[in-house]
């Protein structure tokens, strides 16, 4: 696949990345913000409120630490 062209749908379609239209009329119904984030699509300041949860989330593991063997 060429780089910067998408695959989308099944079965998939390899378009072009100037073909956004096409590829938001695959993408659009998978509602992707909610399914993987939980967040509504209409939420104000979507990628801001993603960007936030994930870096709580990811906070918490701040003190972890790797043991090797």
């Amino acid at each position: 696949m060429p780089i910067g062209w998408v695959a989308v749908g099944d079965p998939a379609s390899i378009l072009p990345p100037d073909q956004h239209d096409r590829i938001w009329a695959v993408q659009e119904p998978l509602n992707f913000p909610e399914f993987v984030y939980g967040f509504n699509r209409s939420t104000p300041d979507l990628m801001i409120e993603i960007t936030r949860s994930l870096s709580e989330t990811l906070g918490a593991h701040s003190g972890d630490v790797v043991h090797r063997s």
